[in-house]
């Protein structure tokens, strides 16, 4: 009997083994390293809250460390407001690589269990879901497609979205602009007065248009000549594939302002002069390629004043009347500016990386994508 006992102590603890071993022994911390809390209020103004259109249903999906700015908003808006919160900007959830041996996991932190809290947060009905400050392409692809479904269904979709995939991409149509803007002004090559002293600024003008909703426009207020040329500034596009030995017709529409005229340069293929005009006129010149197989276009401006340019071509004589020019209406892709309400009232002139806008509409094609998939709207 001495001896049943002794063994049915060890038996007890051999079954008992597992069931020790299986308990979660990570540190638990409290929610609000998960999410964020409104018990601290800073200074603001209630703009909508309340809201006259009920409270506005929002999935954040953002990082630890920038929590804050949904209870920032939340004190501003009325929101009915959901917070998933990554690691890092730049990381999904721990995964225990690359740290130290006295590093624990957090109960609720890994990248698994991450996956499955965001995926059960979207579940529920949203009217909009903001991505902030987080890459997107580091989401779950099963999240990713819950997220874009719903957009799909109705639901928006805004934030500050680093990172892409095909699918996303796709929704946000690239809204760059294939006219390169440059200044030929100061030294160069050695000589502090090369090309003289240039004060030239270029942008969209969406009020002065021979078609379309725009045209470039290159204003100068100062201009001194060089010591080797004469400044100038420009849009261009550069390294037009070509055939070599055949001709091609260019032609573009132009107007100016302050009694001089300016130029076209074809490099390394000659060039075009072009009278003052007060009123719309369009240019025309036939370009031979000679031996080059690919050649430049820049339209510039030389003189105090203004120029205008709108609606260039470039077609092969003979050809199917495929125009080589892109952005060819010299005006930007649809973005932004048709949705002007996203940047009415921002003081983005207060700003000194946009004090040289003109205007919101330059603001919003500056800083912001739109995209439509069926019945949702997006904007990044």
């Amino acid at each position: 009997m001495r001896y049943r006992v002794p063994l049915l102590l060890a038996a007890l603890f051999c079954l008992a083994a597992p069931v020790l071993g299986a308990i979660d022994r990570r540190p638990v911390y409290d929610r609000t390293f998960f999410e964020p809390t409104e018990q601290v209020v800073t200074p603001h103004i209630a703009w909508a809250k309340p809201n006259a259109a009920g409270p506005v249903r929002a999935l954040f999906i953002t990082h630890r460390n920038a929590m804050r700015e949904v209870v920032e908003i939340a004190q501003r808006l009325e929101m009915k407001y959901t917070v998933f919160a990554a690691e890092g900007p730049a990381k999904f959830g721990e995964t225990g690589l690359g740290v130290d041996a006295a590093w624990r996991l957090i109960k609720g932190n890994s990248a698994e269990e991450l996956r499955a809290d965001l995926l059960k947060k979207l579940e529920k009905e949203y009217d909009v879901i903001v991505v902030a400050s987080f890459q997107w392409d580091l989401l779950p692809i099963e999240a990713r497609y819950e997220i874009l479904k719903k957009v799909k269904a109705g639901t928006g979709l805004a934030g500050l979205i680093t990172g892409r995939d095909e699918f996303l991409g796709k929704l946000l149509p690239e809204t760059s602009f294939a006219w390169n803007w440059s200044v030929w002004s100061g030294a160069a090559e050695g000589i502090s007065d090369y090309f003289g002293k240039g004060v030239f600024t270029g942008r969209i003008d969406y009020e002065t248009r021979r078609s379309g909703d725009g045209s470039v426009r290159i204003t100068c207020t100062e201009a001194v000549k060089g010591s080797r040329e004469s400044p100038r500034a420009g849009y261009s596009q550069t390294n037009i594939p070509v055939e070599k030995n055949t001709r091609y017709r260019f032609s573009v529409w132009y107007r100016t302002r302050g009694g001089r005229g300016t130029s076209i340069s074809f490099h390394p293929l000659g060039g075009l002069t072009l009278e003052p005009s007060d009123e719309w006129k369009q240019a025309t010149a036939v370009i031979d390629t000679k031996d080059h197989d690919r050649f430049n276009v820049y339209l510039l401006a030389y003189h105090v004043g203004d120029v205008w340019y709108d609606d260039a071509r470039l077609v092969k004589e003979g050809g199917d009347g495929t125009n080589l020019l892109k952005d060819s209406e010299l005006e930007k892709p649809r973005s932004a500016v048709d949705e002007p309400f996203l940047t009415r009232g921002v003081p983005y002139a207060a700003l000194p990386a946009f004090a040289r806008i003109a205007s919101a509409r330059e603001f919003g094609e500056s800083v912001l994508q739109t995209g439509q998939f069926r019945r949702g709207r997006l904007c990044v």
